[in-house]
């Protein structure tokens, strides 16, 4: 109460302070004019005196003769002192509006008498404070048609234009953003019951303008439903509350539609909402879509968790972020993201300067980027992931972040790693196969043979020599059992040449291409260094296979009269070339047509290869030959990917991991 009272009396000291210096400036204006031309109104110090006096009152009326004089002068709802109502009385109603609204003045007075309607114009004068916009009532009061008293109203109106232009540029602003957002607005007033529409709200809801009142009775059940939502929330004093819900509706031959409803309550004094503004659209596509993305996503995380994988972010300033996924690929165990060094803690030592510099060459050049690499968790295990990664540039044009996926392929590499085993058995098995039977070959039928050559010489020796007939079917028979011999020679050392055991592989080449040109009659060259020297057992037998497989190739498929062996090494690897001048391998056709290459000893040149973790490649082209290639690393060789491990304990840690 005591607070109330304070209110009143400052706000009452405030309204005299205010009327006393409304009193002083129409007394100051009341002199200002005096002091001009001795009493005569002037159009510069009229234009003054009448900005002022509109300035402190909204509308000043006066009392005009039939003579144009003005006889009184009055403000509705204020009294005017005397000094001012003494300036403005006896003067002509012409001089205070300026000659330029003389004509106008003429017309409305002389339409008024005549009409006895009330006349209104607008008219623009120019005072101190420069040109400012009037609008002038007048109206005729007088009994007899011929003359008139005359009532004139002037009230400034360049405030009203402003707020006309700024409400125009705000509706043509509203306008934009309602046919942007695809939203259209509408108002309620509770007490009346009116209902206004947007005429962007048709188009946002998709009804035509004959739908008006079914699409009043939505505005209106919407209103409802607002004013329902307003009572259930508790009230704020500091805001007005914003009620954003969803409302279902079904529209004549539209079916079932979801509106998103945004709206503010306009309380009445005693804070029962009294009207309701707001926007409304259409989201029932909006939220298919989102129901499409929803399952998509979910099936999407689905297959990522089956296939091991998980996306990552690694920012080339802040480090590195994880997605969800990641966390859960590595059993949630992951180290903190925000450290920059953490991508590489985990890795094996032998990994980390590898993938180090992959990832520092992709973020340099902007290029794409693979890599297999071996991560220790925080909870001890060992894992092989696959990364792939994709730079995005920034503003600069530089690389400011990387995103990929990793997928956890350690399971799959300990099955390929067993199945390169058991193919790697496989073929030691056929290899020590081969070499049992060419022993066998050399050992048994290649000595009955030797025993049946000596026996048909003595049998030769023995025989009279006038039986022609006798001595000429035991020479044909001696004939065949040296070509037996050589042949099961031949077949012998092809299936394993006992002087890759006893001389290496440079020397058993070339008596390998010596034989193979002249049972062929394709030349064979060998360039291999004289001081070649010895290769692991397991390299030199592989080495031969695909030489031996190559040259076969080149016999059966290639027509080429010459073929060349080159034969090479280092410190680390040992290389190989196969290169014929013939027809080249086609390429098969996008129908699975043409020729197709012969795939099973391409395939089995391949994996002999892969046992060894080396690398093979067939370089051709129709009509230009074919060149084999074929590098293996000379000692260190191991099976699947290449993952060795430098130490023991590592090594340990890994099958451990790998096998639980």
């Amino acid at each position: 109460m005591t607070s109330h009272s304070c209110h009143s009396n400052a706000r009452s000291i405030s309204t005299k302070a205010h009327r006393l210096k409304s009193r002083s400036s129409i007394y100051k204006a009341g002199e200002e004019l005096r002091s001009r031309s001795n009493g005569s109104l002037q159009h510069g110090g009229a234009g003054a005196a009448l900005e002022s006096l509109l300035r402190l009152h909204q509308m000043v009326g006066f009392a005009v003769g039939p003579d144009g004089a003005i006889q009184y002068i009055y403000s509705p709802g204020a009294r005017l002192p005397d000094c001012v109502r003494e300036t403005f009385v006896g003067h002509s109603m012409k001089s205070l509006l300026g000659p330029e609204v003389h004509p106008l003045l003429d017309l409305s007075f002389e339409a008024a008498r005549q009409q006895h309607k009330m006349q209104e114009f607008g008219c623009r004068i120019d005072t101190h404070g420069g040109s400012r916009w009037f609008s002038v009532l007048v109206r005729c009061f007088a009994a007899n048609p011929g003359t008139g008293h005359f009532s004139v109203l002037v009230q400034e109106t360049n405030r009203s234009r402003r707020i006309d232009a700024i409400l125009g540029q705000s509706d043509g602003l509203l306008a934009l953003a309602e046919q942007t957002g695809e939203v259209g607005a509408w108002r309620v007033d509770l007490s009346t019951g009116n209902v206004t529409l947007s005429e962007h709200l048709y188009g946002a809801l998709g009804v035509s303008m004959e739908e008006e009142a079914a699409l009043s009775q939505l505005v209106w059940n919407v209103a409802g439903s607002c004013y329902d939502l307003s009572a259930s929330l508790s009230p704020e004093k500091s805001a007005p509350q914003i009620l954003d819900h969803e409302f279902s509706y079904s529209f004549p031959n539209r079916g079932p539609r979801l509106l998103q409803v945004r709206a503010i309550p306009l309380a009445s004094e005693s804070g029962a909402p009294l009207r309701f503004v707001g926007i409304m659209r259409d989201i029932t596509e909006k939220r298919r879509d989102e129901e499409r993305l929803r399952r998509h996503e979910a099936v999407l995380a689905q297959a990522a968790r089956i296939a091991n994988l998980a996306s990552w972010e690694l920012d080339a300033a802040t480090g590195h972020v994880v997605s969800g996924e990641f966390r859960s690929l590595f059993d949630n165990s992951v180290p903190d993201p925000a450290t920059s060094s953490a991508p590489w803690e985990g890795l094996h030592s032998h990994d980390r300067d590898r993938v180090r510099d992959i990832v520092e060459v992709a973020l340099r050049e902007c290029k794409e980027f693979e890599y297999i690499a071996r991560c220790r968790l925080p909870n001890g295990k060992w894992r092989i992931h696959r990364t792939r990664g994709v730079p995005i540039r920034g503003s600069d044009g530089k690389a400011a972040r990387l995103i990929g996926v990793v997928q956890d392929i350690t399971d799959q590499v300990r099955i390929e790693n067993e199945l390169h085993a058991l193919s790697r058995q496989l073929l030691r098995a056929r290899d020590e196969e081969r070499r049992q039977m060419a022993r066998e070959l050399h050992e048994s039928a290649g000595q009955s043979l030797a025993a049946l050559k000596m026996t048909l010489g003595n049998l030769r020796e023995a025989l009279p020599k006038r039986n022609v007939l006798a001595a000429s079917l035991l020479q044909a028979c001696f004939e065949l059992t040296e070509e037996a011999v050589r042949e099961v020679r031949t077949v012998s050392y092809l299936m394993h040449p006992p002087m890759l055991d006893e001389a290496g592989l440079a020397s058993a080449l070339r008596w390998y291409a010596k034989g193979f040109s002249e049972r062929s009659k394709i030349s064979v060259t060998v360039d291999a260094p004289e001081a070649f020297g010895r290769l692991p057992q397991e390299v030199e037998l592989t080495l031969f296979r695909v030489i031996q497989e190559a040259l076969t190739n080149v016999h059966r498929y290639s027509g080429s009269r010459d073929a060349s062996i080159r034969l090479t090494r280092d410190s680390d690897n040992v290389r190989v070339e196969v290169e014929d001048t013939g027809c080249g391998i086609a390429q098969p056709s996008n129908g699975g047509g043409g020729q197709q290459p012969p795939g099973v000893g391409i395939a089995g040149m391949r994996e002999r290869v892969h046992q060894l973790n080396g690398s093979f490649e067939i370089r051709t082209a129709p009509g230009r030959g074919t060149t084999v290639h074929v590098s293996l690393p000379v000692c260190g060789f191991a099976s699947g990917h290449g993952l060795a491990f430098g130490t023991d304990e590592e090594e340990s840690e890994m099958a451990m991991s790998a096998g639980s």
